[in-house]
């Protein structure tokens, strides 16, 4: 049993982004389901990539479980922000479509989200998961016009697509200096995961947290094992960001 977690005053409403499927958002949203799972953390979760619910494969029957909902839908995100209301979790962790950033600013609009959050306790944190491909800095400029500093961002570098941290793209962007600077952003990184142990978790849809030589297999479980200490580092680099003083 872990040691109970500190929350901070501030609750968060954590929003996972992505530019394009594949890019790894999920990958993280499951990682922080995992690091939430192993504190003792409470929480309520909501997959609304309705073409491959990853994170509800993975995570349904994990701690509080995940909820299916199309957020970019007006009922879809009305009943999150009622949920929202009623329930006040300390912590709410969504996880998006790839490539919604259009979709995403509209339903910030429309139910005047960053004001919302704010009279209901909430301060959002964007995740941003970035890889090597320049239509990241669209997606996330997208957000950064019409969000400013009034939330907080997450820039996660995912080293499957850069195992020497690279990332030109953003690195030499005007877009990083804003996030990073005038925005008061982070980045944090996500470590590589081999496919040999992704494939292995898929097949039981086994939690990260979870994996262990009888669900996954010996290798595979080392495998994860590494992934998740090598992420960790940024996990608590950011905690503020996830709701934990």
């Amino acid at each position: 049993m872990a040691a109970k977690v500190k929350l901070t005053k501030l609750k968060r409403l954590i929003i996972i982004f992505g530019s394009k499927g594949g890019i790894g958002k999920t990958a993280y949203a499951r990682f922080l389901l995992s690091e939430f799972a192993r504190l003792n953390l409470e929480y309520s979760a909501y997959d609304a990539d309705k073409e491959n619910p990853d994170l509800y494969r993975y995570y349904k029957d994990i701690g509080t479980g995940v909820k299916l909902v199309d957020f970019l839908a007006v009922d879809g995100a009305g009943k999150v922000l009622e949920e929202m209301s009623d329930l006040a979790p300390d912590i709410i962790l969504l996880d998006l479509p790839a490539a919604s950033g259009d979709g995403t600013r509209s339903i910030f609009e429309q139910f005047a989200l960053l004001e919302t959050a704010q009279e209901l306790g909430y301060r959002i944190t964007l995740v941003c998961v970035i890889n090597t491909d320049n239509a990241v800095l669209g997606s996330i400029k997208t957000m950064a016009q019409f969000c400013g500093d009034k939330i907080d961002y997450a820039i996660v570098r995912n080293k499957c697509w850069s195992k020497d941290n690279t990332f030109e793209m953003w690195d030499n962007s005007q877009l990083k200096p804003q996030i990073l600077s005038e925005f008061k952003g982070m980045e944090i990184e996500m470590a590589a995961l081999d496919p040999s142990a992704f494939l292995a978790l898929s097949k039981n849809k086994t939690p990260y947290h979870l994996a262990d030589k009888e669900t996954v297999g010996f290798a595979p479980s080392l495998l994860v094992k590494g992934f998740l200490i090598g992420s960790r580092a940024g996990f608590e680099q950011a905690k503020v960001y996830w709701g934990i003083e």
